[in-house]
């Protein structure tokens, strides 16, 4: 079976199909270059990307250390950039079938248009014009014979027409034999012929593209095959990666470094004197400070952190026992799953947790213990406040330090077994002495020792000079009050000691020197001693110090 055979008589269906062939070596023509200007692009990205993480320093380019991370990710690096290399290689190849592509569509092209060239006998039509001429300047002459004067010339130019019209008739018979032999030779010889050919320029179209084809798939394949090559080499990195390698390799380096990190105790610093660092230095004591004023606030601390410490060690054990459990369920999972993945996942998230709240229960645990190294236990035992937030819509005094507190902003505490109320910044300072009555509120230290007494019964109570006291009874004419200090409650002179006066600073002043305190507007500061120099002292925050009165 072949199209000239077959097909003789359908020579333009056939070129449409050549045309088209022809079309879909063009097309995959501009896949090939498209897809060569990817991999060039592709190439240039991975080269570049490996640059990116390549190691800086030469010397960290050394894989001969089998079975550490760094060894298999240089190995990836390395290997990564080969790939780029042969990608840019293909990129060449394909450019290269471009235009070997390119030149053959041409040639067929070229090829098809030749066997397309149209037969239209145009020396047939020719012949038959010309004819028609003659006869037409037959019906002309005749018409002017019927009108001129001078018949006799004009009869002769009659006659010599009907000579050449008989002459031409005669050429366009002879024409159109000679079409008609030839169009008997184009059906019969020629378009067989025509069609044979165009099947053949089509079958060398097809093997065309057959071996474009097969040396596309050669191109991929081979660089797939150095692809896996090269995946192969660094899987071989992968295989040998070793946790125990990686740890020894680590520790021998970190043995080997100068500034390694050392398990080196903090110490307390005293501060020098600022912009007066010249002058003595004042604060040498590491020891907490334990007059009555710091003595409250660290009995507050105690309080505070011994029920944290409670609830953390209570986390802890819970925690303990949620990551004992969960490990041992993964333990028994296969490894190569997700649901082992997620499991690891989660014992380890609660691992973390577990290292978060026992660190806290350790920082915590060290204030307890530091505090009662310094001041005791005492203040566990002692009539706590149990406090708790408070917003005050209407103007309510402080039972602390009497200025008022008011707003729904300006937070407080008021204690829910007496009804103590204070600021938030004076919780800490307020005395442990609940009445654990409500309504019943005791009374804040009011006075402070001048002189130091030995009690000389069990009614009484030693007071040192400087010590902070709660007035219980005042003198009723004896001479004497009864007042507690911390825990204890007894009798001492009423000579002895002296109103305190607690006042609220309405400035922000810094001191310029140790013996100076440092003020903020709404501090309050209970006055241990006034003078005529403008300056009183007062304690704030567990320091003593001197401060400006009309502050």
């Amino acid at each position: 079976m072949t199209f000239g055979t077959d097909l003789k008589d359908q020579v333009p269906s056939i070129l449409d199909y050549v045309g088209q062939g022809i079309t879909s070596l063009s097309q995959f023509r501009a896949f090939i270059k498209e897809k060569s200007h990817i991999e060039r692009e592709y190439a240039q990205k991975l080269e570049n990307l490996t640059k990116k993480y390549k190691p800086n320093k030469k010397e960290d380019w050394n894989t001969n250390d089998e079975g550490t991370s760094s060894a298999a990710w240089i190995q990836l690096l390395e290997q990564t950039s080969f790939i780029a290399k042969n990608r840019l290689g293909v990129s060449d190849q394909m450019h290269q079938t471009t235009d070997t592509l390119r030149e053959l569509i041409s040639r067929k092209e070229e090829g098809r248009k030749k066997q397309e060239r149209d037969k239209t006998f145009s020396e047939k039509d020719r012949a038959k014009q010309v004819y028609d001429d003659a006869c037409l300047e037959i019906e002309n002459l005749k018409s002017k014979l019927t009108k001129t004067s001078d018949q006799e010339k004009v009869q002769k130019q009659l006659e010599a027409a009907y000579l050449e019209c008989d002459n031409k008739k005669n050429m366009y018979l002879l024409a159109v034999g000679v079409a008609n032999a030839e169009r008997t030779k184009y059906f019969d010889q020629d378009l067989p012929m025509l069609a044979d050919q165009l099947e053949g320029l089509d079958a060398e179209r097809v093997e065309c593209l057959q071996s474009t084809l097969r040396q596309y798939i050669y191109i991929e394949n081979n660089s797939l095959s150095i692809v896996k090559q090269c995946h192969d080499d660094t899987a071989h990195f992968i295989d040998t990666l070793d946790p125990l390698v990686e740890a020894e390799q680590f520790t021998q380096r970190a043995l080997g470094l100068d500034s390694a990190e050392r398990n080196i105790p903090f110490n307390f610093v005293p501060w020098n004197g600022g912009a007066n660092a010249s002058e003595t230095i004042i604060d040498r004591d590491d020891h907490l400070v334990t007059n009555d004023a710091a003595v409250i606030f660290l009995n507050n601390k105690l309080i505070k952190d011994r029920k944290r410490l409670d609830l953390l060690k209570q986390d802890v054990s819970q925690k303990s026992s949620e990551a004992s459990q969960l490990e041992s369920e993964v333990d028994v999972q296969n490894k190569a799953t997700a649901d082992y993945d997620k499991s690891k996942e989660k014992w380890l998230d609660l691992v973390r947790d577990l290292i978060l709240v026992s660190t806290e229960h350790t920082r915590v645990k060290s204030e307890v213990d530091l505090i009662i190294e310094h001041i005791g236990d005492d203040g566990l035992r002692a009539m706590n406040h149990d406090f708790k937030s408070s917003s005050f819509t209407i103007p309510t005094t402080c039972d602390y330090c009497s200025n008022t507190i008011w707003g729904l902003s300006n937070k407080g505490f008021t204690c829910r077994a007496c009804g103590f109320n204070c600021h938030a910044k004076c919780e800490m300072k307020v005395a442990p002495n609940c009445s654990k009555v409500k309504g019943q509120v005791n009374p804040q230290p009011d006075s402070r020792c001048i002189y130091t007494y030995e009690a000389q019964n069990e009614d009484e109570i030693t007071i040192h000079e400087g010590d902070i006291l709660v007035t219980i009874e005042a003198d009723d004419g004896s001479g004497w009050i009864k007042a507690q200090k911390g825990t204890h409650i007894g009798l001492v002179p009423a000579s002895y000691i002296e109103p305190l006066e607690i006042v609220t600073a309405i400035y922000d002043f810094t001191a310029d020197n140790p013996e100076e305190l440092e003020l903020h507007e709404g501090d309050c500061i209970r006055v241990i001693k006034k003078d005529d120099s403008g300056w009183w002292e007062g304690c704030l925050n567990g320091k003593i110090g001197v401060f400006p009165a009309n502050y």
